[in-house]
This record gives structure tokens, C-alpha cells and sequence, in this order.
């Protein structure tokens, strides 16, 4: 009998409560149970989906693959709201809602079917953003094409060059969007009065749905936290009209991603480590 993973990993009592905050971390902090069975479906799944795009590789375990999963539905989704907009989790709780999909569905379906679920996106964004590597489509010996992929970039440049080739085929001109995502940094620094490694700090921190008192990142920005979340609220605003003015949409996956990528950059990996504790 096959084992009933939706329901090892905390069934709908797991997945309602992710669903309400789309963070693993958020439900960690609510009940530490529930969120070993979250983070197993997780990883499982993406492992699943890595090796039916031909990268096999245990590697991703290392880059903590949860929050990259979180951070695909978390990034722009408060500033979306503000707007009027629909992001992705209130996509999902409309379906479930409206159209009456029985959460298992949703979870195990549309979500994580390894198929056609949303999780084949996010696996390959993971793959070629955060190592940098590039899918390749060959022909084998029986005729049936498959996927290959690169090996990893070994500096900045190769990796940004990677994810140009990636997202040509979507018709996405990352250039130009590297480009905007530099210029509303320096904007921000003029306009907010922060440096950039500290506004890196914020967004990185907000995407991740990470609390600000992590004592690393209040060193970073030299405040206690009262201030540290009014610096946030100060620089997600800010962050909300740039965008607006450039007419970018911060649910872009692309965006989101090229965004982390700049973020994660500018903090460098030692830093990271530091507020992944």
C-alpha cells in the first residue's frame, strides 16, 4: 500500500496553516510539528521534480530549497495586496473557496504534481538562479530528447550570463530588468537615507519572511528592532513606487528571483549563513 505522504506531512491541518502564510519558518514558530512534515514534502517533492529535469544532484538540500519554495509565493505578495492585486496564495485559496478543490487536491495536485504541478517552476527557477546552471535539450541514442544541464557557474559573471541564456526562451529580457533592479537600488539609497547592503538586508529579509531580530542583521543596521521594522515598512514603500513607476510587476517570478539574486550579492554568502541561523 502506498504511503500517504499529504497525510504523514500534517494533511490539511499542515497545509491550511502554510497556506495562510505561504512560510515553513511562520509555521515553525506557530507549532514546531507541524513543520517537520511540511519541510520533508518539500524537499521530497523538489527532489522528485530535480531528477525529472535530468539534474541529479543532492546539492539543493544545502541551499535551504524550503525557503526558495516560500519565497516564490511570498516575494511582493503584501505590496500586491496594497494594490488590489491577487497573488498567488490568494489564487489558491480562491480556487479552494470558490471552485470547491479539496486542499488535498490543491497540495498534491496542483501544487506538487510532479507532472504538471506549479513545483516543476519553481525547481527550475532554483536550478538557475541559485546554482546557475543551464538546461540543454539533447537527442538520445533511441530519439527521445531529454534535458541536461550545465555545470555550475564558478563566478558571478558566468551565473548572470546563465540566466540570460535561461530566460531568453521566455521571452524575458533580464538585462533590462538587472538594470532596473540597480537603478531602483540607488534611487532607494538617495531617497530612504540607507546604504545598499542595508537595504539588501531588508528585502532579502522580508522575502524570506524572516523576523528582524536576528542579531547579525540588527548589527548590520546598527538599530534596535522598533527601528529596524520602521526602516522595512519605510523601504517596502519605497520599493512599491519605484516598481509602479517602472510598471514591474513584483510577482514575477524572474523578478523575484534576479531580485534575490542581486540581494544575496550585495550580502555576500559568509552574511547569509548568519541570518539562515
Amino acid at each position: 500500500m502506498e504511503i500517504d505522504k499529504y497525510a504523514m506531512s500534517g494533511g490539511d491541518t499542515a497545509w491550511n496553516a502554510w497556506l495562510d502564510i505561504c512560510s515553513v519558518a511562520g509555521v515553525r514558530e506557530r507549532n514546531p510539528d507541524l513543520s517537520a512534515g511540511l519541510v520533508e514534502y518539500i524537499e521530497s517533492a523538489m527532489a522528485t521534480a530535480l531528477a525529472r529535469t535530468g539534474f541529479a544532484s543532492e546539492e539543493f538540500r544545502r541551499d535551504d530549497p524550503v525557503s526558495f519554495f516560500d519565497s516564490y509565493f511570498l516575494l511582493g505578495s503584501e505590496r500586491s495586496e496594497a494594490k488590489g492585486k491577487k497573488p498567488l496564495k490568494q489564487f489558491y485559496k480562491h480556487q479552494l473557496a470558490n471552485q470547491r478543490i479539496p486542499l488535498r487536491e490543491l497540495v498534491c495536485g496542483i501544487l506538487f504534481s510532479p507532472r504538471k504541478g506549479k513545483i516543476r517552476d519553481i525547481v527550475r527557477e532554483w536550478i538557475a538562479t541559485v546554482k546557475g546552471w543551464c538546461p540543454h535539450s539533447i537527442t538520445q541514442a533511441d530519439g527521445k530528447r531529454k534535458i541536461v544541464w550545465e555545470s555550475a557557474a564558478e563566478n558571478e559573471l558566468e551565473v548572470s550570463e546563465r540566466i540570460d541564456r535561461y530566460v531568453s526562451g521566455l521571452d524575458i529580457d533580464s538585462t533590462a530588468m538587472r538594470r532596473q533592479i540597480e537603478e531602483v537600488f540607488l534611487e532607494m539609497e538617495n531617497e530612504v537615507k540607507l546604504e545598499k547592503v542595508k537595504i539588501a538586508l531588508l528585502l532579502y529579509m522580508t522575502a524570506q519572511n524572516k523576523t528582524l531580530d536576528n542579531p547579525a542583521a540588527l548589527k548590520l543596521l546598527g538599530v534596535g528592532k522598533s527601528r529596524a521594522y520602521m526602516a522595512k515598512d519605510k523601504c517596502m514603500k519605497n520599493m512599491a513606487e519605484k516598481l509602479k513607476k517602472r510598471d514591474i510587476n513584483s510577482d514575477d517570478v524572474m523578478f523575484a528571483t534576479l531580485l534575490m539574486s542581486t540581494c544575496r550579492a550585495i550580502l555576500g554568502n559568509d552574511f547569509i549563513k548568519q541570518i539562515e541561523v
